[in-house]
């Protein structure tokens, strides 16, 4: 596991407030998350390799023990009561759920493990639940959020590197050789790079955009720029139809990748090729619109009313966040955000700006 990967799991497991561990699939811990420590009044982690058994209670006429060989036909377990031995040999009533984590050949790879204290079940009312989920959700987000700023830290080095790399072989090269101008391109995409991680990095610290007067057009051009060689290669037609606007209050750097992460969608729903238009143009009143419009296989009705929602998503692959984030960004904007969509014949986003004052 890599320093990103490592930081990732910290970030959504191990700091998470709810009492909640993995174990591998002999029941062996693998983690422990800090409302597991508490619960069980732990001061350092558990060692790692440490079996589930060593948790529990001594008295084996009132504890309960998981058989862990039995788990890998029926590995969902709803509020099985167990007694575990807390640091100080408290005993802790707990009621235990389990899920599968992870499967190989059809055998189960692990287990997560949620405990609530005795009297705090896991099958709540419905109001209970929803609360649950959305303490959940908002540790999930603040997981993301610092996802995102290691990332971002962790991109600067190799962006870098690509680009100082570029340079020096640009100074060797004769003006009229043919992959001088492949090397500019690098170039340029390299400081895009660095500079909307910076913008990342910034944004991830205060938790606001950085607004200054700036030309939209210019923005929406530098997203496009660097997504014309993806068009090219899917087979892509894309189409910039930008008019002349007042200017906005804008964070360049993280508009632009904003706008990129919308083109990139864009393109995805188009995998056998199609039409991407950009347009800016200016609305009535004091409103500028920026819209961009697909001719992918577009979003089935019933998955309308959930664009946009964190951890939402119609792909395999997807995160559900990158929309959600685009929504975020478009707020501190003070821009509206609308999205349409038909399916089989794609999708149309609008993002609607004030003119700076």
């Amino acid at each position: 596991m890599d320093a990103l990967e490592k930081e990732l799991f910290s970030a959504i497991f191990e700091q998470s407030e709810e009492p909640v561990l993995s174990l591998d699939a002999r029941g062996n811990i693998r983690t422990v998350s800090r409302g597991a420590q508490e619960l069980l009044g732990i001061s350092t982690p558990v060692k790692a390799g440490s079996s589930w058994d060593s948790l529990l209670t001594r008295d084996d006429d009132e504890t309960q023990r998981l058989d862990f060989s039995l788990m890998q036909k029926n590995p969902v377990m709803q509020n099985f009561e167990t007694v575990l031995l807390a640091a100080d040999l408290r005993r802790v009533p707990v009621f235990v759920t389990t899920r599968p984590l992870g499967t190989t050949a059809g055998a189960v790879g692990g287990f997560i493990v949620w405990l609530a204290p005795e009297g705090v079940r896991l099958d709540l009312d419905a109001r209970s639940q929803a609360l649950r989920e959305a303490i959940m959700r908002l540790e999930r987000l603040g997981a993301a959020g610092q996802l995102a700023a290691s990332f971002a830290h962790q991109m600067r080095n190799p962006i870098q590197i690509i680009q100082s790399t570029a340079e020096f072989a640009l100074e060797y090269l004769e003006p009229s050789s043919k992959i001088v101008e492949s090397l500019q391109t690098v170039t340029r995409n390299a400081e895009r790079l660095s500079q909307m991680t910076a913008a990342m990095l910034n944004l991830s610290k205060s938790g606001k955009c950085r607004l200054e007067k700036g030309d939209l057009n210019l923005t929406v051009e530098a997203a496009v720029m660097a997504m014309e060689s993806v068009c090219k290669r899917q087979n892509v037609s894309l189409e910039k139809r930008l008019q002349p606007v007042a200017a906005v209050m804008q964070d360049t750097h993280v508009l632009q990748g904003a706008i990129y992460n919308l083109l990139a969608n864009s393109v995805e729903a188009m995998p056998d090729g199609g039409t991407l238009v950009v347009k800016v143009a200016a609305l009535g009143g004091d409103g500028i619109g920026l819209s961009i419009s697909d001719t992918g296989h577009g979003i089935e009705g019933r998955f309308r009313q959930q664009i946009g929602k964190p951890f939402f998503s119609t792909k395999s692959k997807g995160t559900g966040l990158g929309l959600y984030i685009v929504r975020q960004i478009a707020l501190q904007h003070n821009a509206k955000m609308k999205v349409e969509s038909v399916p089989g014949k794609g999708t149309l986003v609008t993002l609607v700006f004030k003119a700076a004052p």
